[in-house]
């Protein structure tokens, strides 16, 4: 049964079926009461797709994860999921790999399947004109980038903060050789150079020269820390962009007899579990990837509401220590 067969047995417009069916007070008691009989007598169920048009909501939200596999970009999806479920929304997910063509592909997907929003954690900066376009039709909220465009709003970690407060603790044991292997050429990494900079500088520290270039994970901190110490460069500090980064550059400088902390100092960025678990325990700048999503569900709330957010929401990193610095 249809919504036109109920209407027909019920001898009732279609418009009435749908106000019963919607809860609206327009409706007569003996109306309601004559139309709600048919409903039961077939167990009735209105469709939930055709429901979503003409209420202009899936009540979904897509989020566009680099990879969740990754502990930070996991924690801020899995936070995400959680918040919307509290105020009765599902997700589609979608795992980009950062390309520009994932997240182009991913968020045209997005709209075509209705989606209220999408939220986007980790992306190239190439994606942009994907983005501004599907912004056009639905918000898009960034986790840890901004671009400068209408409907495009944007919770991002201070990481500039963040690396301030890494170079701080390693200038404040007595550490003045600090490097950044900054380990990707994103909006995140590019804030994480300007910290490392305003943090040297803070410290009376020089940073020329002081920033090397690797891929992100275990293997881009092994290959990263080798070719360092096969070139003899000196240094006694190290912050990396990431924690897997941090654990492989510690790995190898195990291999080669570095002791950390003793020789090396070394600190993190995400505080996963890999830096609980790497020997020694690894002293980390904790991004917070709960508040980061909670905060884009605040966001998308608002929006929800037709109230129209601030289009930055700013969060504050913390450093934990541990042993490696």
């Amino acid at each position: 049964m249809n919504i036109y067969d109920i209407a027909r047995e019920a001898g009732v417009s279609i418009a009435t079926i749908s106000r019963v069916v919607n809860g609206k007070s327009v409706v007569s008691a003996k109306t309601r009461e004559k139309v709600e009989a048919v409903l039961k007598k077939y167990n009735y169920t209105p469709d939930p797709t055709a429901r979503s048009l003409v209420a202009k909501t899936t009540k979904t939200v897509a989020i566009l994860a680099e990879d969740v596999r990754e502990a930070y970009c996991g924690g801020v999806t899995y936070a995400v999921e959680r918040e919307l479920a509290r105020i009765g929304y599902g997700v589609m997910l979608f795992n980009t790999g950062g390309t520009t063509q994932g997240v182009s592909e991913y968020i045209k997907s997005a709209v075509r399947h209705h989606a209220d929003a999408v939220v986007i954690t980790g992306m190239s900066n190439n994606a942009n004109e994907a983005v501004i376009e599907a912004a056009i039709s639905i918000p898009v909220v960034l986790i840890n980038n901004f671009v400068d465009a209408v409907n495009i709003y944007s919770v991002l970690c201070d990481e500039v903060y963040g690396m301030m407060l890494a170079v701080g603790q390693l200038a404040g044991s007595g550490r003045r050789d600090i490097l950044f292997v900054q380990d990707g050429d994103s909006y995140s990494t590019k804030k994480l150079a300007e910290g490392f900079e305003a943090g040297m500088a803070m410290n009376d520290l020089s940073s020329d020269g002081n920033i090397v270039l690797t891929e992100r994970g275990m293997e881009g901190g092994f290959a990263c820390a080798e070719t360092l110490i096969r070139a003899g460069r000196s240094f006694n500090a190290v912050v990396c962009g990431d924690d897997t980064t941090a654990s492989g550059f510690i790995k190898c400088l195990h291999h080669n007899f570095v002791d950390v902390p003793a020789d090396v100092s070394v600190i993190g960025f995400h505080n996963t579990h890999v830096a609980e678990c790497c020997t020694p325990s690894l002293t980390s700048i904790d991004c917070r990837s709960d508040k980061a999503g909670a905060a884009a569900v605040k966001l998308l709330s608002s929006i929800f509401d037709g109230i129209k957010p601030e289009r930055k929401s700013i969060v504050l990193p913390r450093l934990i220590r541990r042993e490696s610095a």
